[in-house]
């Protein structure tokens, strides 16, 4: 009985490898080889991936007992040892782009973007004060989908603030920021109708600042502002719902920021658009 269990243990290891190795492709995968005993020269076939999504489209060339070399003619993404082929006409048929009708085509995700959002947000100063949050960033793949950003935001604020002295004081506090970040972003479900983008970033942001007028009472402990009037560190995180057409993007957006020492939330909306 011992002996059955490990014979049936090495045979499913043995099938896992071999499965996960039906496919091997040179470096630029404009060849690769697999098994099949139902291909002969000349046979359409596709490379489809876990999705169904077709990832590429080839030609068997060559045929050496069980492993067929195909030659790849049109490649959508790049093709992983979990895809699959499948066949899409015998050698005395012509596929052209009639397989785009018939298959889902895998869409490669962009390397570079674009986007903008413009929000309204609330600055933990005083009892909370409102103002609005606008931003542009432009986005580049780099490992395994993580995406570097390089982001500006402009934000302006405005409300009553307080202070204790011999009595309750309330003056009126503006504030102009101009903030610079660099961070990472991911996106999970690019390309579906319905995607999930997070995002974190770190930089500085230059404030101007008053209360009644005067930036010297930004300064003034009296103010709870935690606000400097100048250069500060600015951290911004965010979580978005992307809603995908093609190249573009639709997002919405909840952020969360420390401008200098004080908070603040954005709820807000843009659109990002895919370059390459």
């Amino acid at each position: 009985m011992k002996k059955q269990l490990i014979t049936i243990a090495l045979g499913a290891l043995i099938s896992s490898v071999s499965y996960g190795e039906s496919i091997q492709c040179n470096k630029n995968q404009t060849k690769c080889q697999t098994e099949s005993n139902e291909w002969t020269i000349g046979d359409k076939v596709g490379v489809f991936n876990t999705e169904g999504e077709l990832v590429a489209v080839g030609k068997v060339q060559e045929m050496r007992q069980a492993r067929r070399t195909v030659k790849i003619s049109e490649r959508h993404g790049r093709i992983k040892r979990s895809h699959r082929f499948a066949l899409l006409g015998n050698n005395n048929a012509t596929i052209a782009d009639t397989y785009k009708g018939d298959y889902k085509v895998y869409n490669k995700p962009s390397n570079m973007s674009v986007g903008a959002n413009a929000g309204v947000t609330r600055v933990a100063i005083g009892a909370g004060t409102p103002g609005v949050e606008f931003t542009g960033f432009g986005q580049w793949r780099k490992w395994q989908g993580i995406q570097l950003v390089g982001r500006g935001t402009y934000v302006n604020a405005s409300g009553d603030i307080s202070r204790t002295t011999s009595e309750i004081e309330t003056e009126e506090f503006n504030m102009h920021g101009f903030g610079a970040t660099g961070g990472a972003a991911y996106t999970l479900r690019e390309n579906k109708p319905i995607g999930f983008r997070g995002e974190l970033g770190l930089g500085f942001m230059y404030s101007v600042a008053d209360i009644a007028g005067d930036s010297a009472l930004i300064e003034d402990s009296g103010f709870d502002s935690h606000l400097n009037d100048g250069f500060g560190p600015y951290v911004r995180a965010s979580g978005s719902v992307l809603v995908n057409y093609g190249k573009w993007h639709v997002n919405f957006e909840l952020a969360s920021s420390v401008i200098h020492k004080t908070n603040s939330t954005t709820i807000g909306g843009g659109i990002i658009r895919d370059l390459k």
